[in-house]
């Protein structure tokens, strides 16, 4: 005899005694094995370490004693079966909901397998996108990699050019104030150029003025040298360096055109005669008194007044 129907019971169906329980809920605190997330999933730290082989972290055990696990409740027939058990207190005791539940337990697997391959497939999917984002990852720190190396490169360009700036303006502002200091000595130059140029139109202005009143001095000078050659009939001619030649005219009165010439040497402290036509024996006397007296005028008198006698006896 099977037993009555729940709706005859005083007491309401499962989840209606059980208001805490969830869709998830089991009795030993253990999610149900459709919802559970596979280990190999549960965290990113075992994810990261299947994907990229880094090594397991280690972490400093707890010295708090573990929590202790109850024992999960399994049916026989489920385990011949191979589908994750339901346990008994969400069923409760009503055998309607039990035989429901059995009625729908091909549909459930089919549903259970449907959500597995489902969690295989993103899975998968999941794998491919990490491996994706990680070989991004890679390329992105390469890219990161030479970008840092440029700007490292641009940067001591920058640098170095700086300083080559730094010297170019460095020996820019040498070069004004070597230009300053040269305008400044050019100014100067000009100034000592122009007064040397005024200076020298005032010399010159002299220079003219002292050469024309030199030409008429000279012109002077030959009209009275003239004169006084046509008064004495002595004439004085440069016959070299230091070497004067003296010719006297008017001597003899037959002859007034007749020379009478004298070379005489400047070049020493004493003078000396060099040719005296015709000669005069007190020549070397007189000489020797113009050497020691130093009177020149006494000494042409008395060469003139030794021709005269010269001229007289001939």
């Amino acid at each position: 005899m099977s037993p009555p129907p729940a709706h005859f019971n005083n007491q309401p169906a499962t989840p209606l005694r059980f208001p805490n329980v969830a869709a998830g809920f089991t009795a030993n605190g253990q999610p149900s094995s459709a919802l559970r997330v596979p280990h190999w999933l549960a965290s990113p730290s075992k994810k990261r370490q299947m994907l990229l082989g880094t090594p397991p972290i280690t972490r400093t055990p707890s010295r708090a004693p573990a929590p202790p696990t109850p024992a999960r409740v399994e049916q026989a027939a489920t385990a011949e079966v191979g589908v994750t058990p339901l346990p008994q207190q969400i069923i409760g005791r009503d055998p309607d909901l039990l035989i429901v539940l059995e009625n729908h337990q091909e549909t459930l697997d089919r549903v259970t397998e449907k959500y597995r391959q489902m969690k295989v497939e993103a899975a998968h999917t999941l794998h491919a996108e990490l491996a994706a984002c990680e070989h991004e990852r890679t390329q992105a720190k390469c890219q990161l990699a030479v970008v840092q190396k440029q700007l490292a490169e641009g940067v001591e360009v920058a640098e170095r050019l700086k300083n080559e700036v730094g010297s170019a303006k460095k020996r820019l502002r040498g070069l004004v104030e070597d230009r300053r200091t040269m305008e400044l000595k050019l100014s100067e130059l000009k100034e000592v150029v122009g007064e040397f140029e005024r200076r020298k139109e005032v010399l010159e202005n002299q220079n003219k003025v002292r050469k024309k009143e030199l030409v008429e001095v000279l012109k002077m000078a030959k009209e009275e040298a003239q004169f006084l050659e046509e008064i004495t009939g002595m004439r004085i001619l440069l016959i070299g360096v230091d070497r004067l030649r003296f010719e006297f005219t008017m001597i003899d009165l037959n002859h007034y055109d007749r020379p009478f010439v004298m070379d005489l040497d400047l070049s020493s402290t004493d003078y000396k005669i060099l040719a005296l036509k015709p000669s005069l024996p007190e020549a070397h006397l007189l000489l020797k008194q113009l050497n020691q007296s130093r009177d020149f005028n006494r000494f042409l008198c008395g060469i003139k007044k030794g021709f005269n006698q010269a001229a007289r006896t001939q």
